[in-house]
């Protein structure tokens, strides 16, 4: 069971990481009851004194792109294949996106190429999962990054690598896999 504190210590975490101002104003695409948009996209502007932009509807994605030119909105957290998506539409100019979040599932090199080729801002990926409140690790917004990494735990998360029988592994070393 979560507590709010472990939401609220989670969403401090996250705004440290994507260095969240009240000036920001986060689109929210996803449905709300998922951990990662529910974190990233309503608790953290409620934290920092930012805003929200809720989208009706991700289809067509020329409409979401309106909305964040008409909204000004500055972080997107979305899933891999709305990257994809938006990689394939023009950039206007006066493009007011400062970040790009991928999460709720892996996100894979091509799309990350995609991404980085058209985009003038970063995407950057990280891991997490409800039980962890949920977000884990980020992918540092200055860099370095790396395709196919999660980036490094977020403050005051600890994150290790075990084998079968808890033994904590180092560096170069494989993990256990989940069967």
């Amino acid at each position: 069971m979560l507590t709010h504190g472990n939401l609220l210590s989670n969403v401090q975490s996250c705004g440290h990481m994507l260095m969240a101002v009240e000036h920001d104003s986060f689109v929210v695409l996803l449905p709300l009851f998922h951990s990662f948009m529910m974190t990233v996209g309503m608790l953290l502007p409620l934290l920092v004194g930012g805003s929200v932009l809720l989208i009706k509807s991700v289809h067509p994605p020329k409409n979401i792109i309106m909305e964040i030119m008409q909204r000004r909105a500055t972080i997107l957290p979305a899933v891999p294949q709305f990257f994809r998506t938006l990689a394939s539409v023009p950039v206007p100019k006066d493009w007011p996106l400062r970040i790009c979040i991928s999460g709720g599932a892996p996100l894979p090199a091509e799309i990350l190429r995609e991404f980085n080729e058209k985009m003038p801002i970063p995407l950057i990926e990280g891991y997490g999962l409800s039980e962890a409140s949920p977000v884990v690790t980020l992918n540092p917004i200055k860099g370095p990054w790396k395709a196919g990494s999660i980036g490094i735990a977020i403050p005051d998360v600890e994150v290790s690598v075990q084998d079968d029988t808890g033994n904590i592994l180092g560096v170069g070393q494989t993990g256990a896999g989940l069967t």
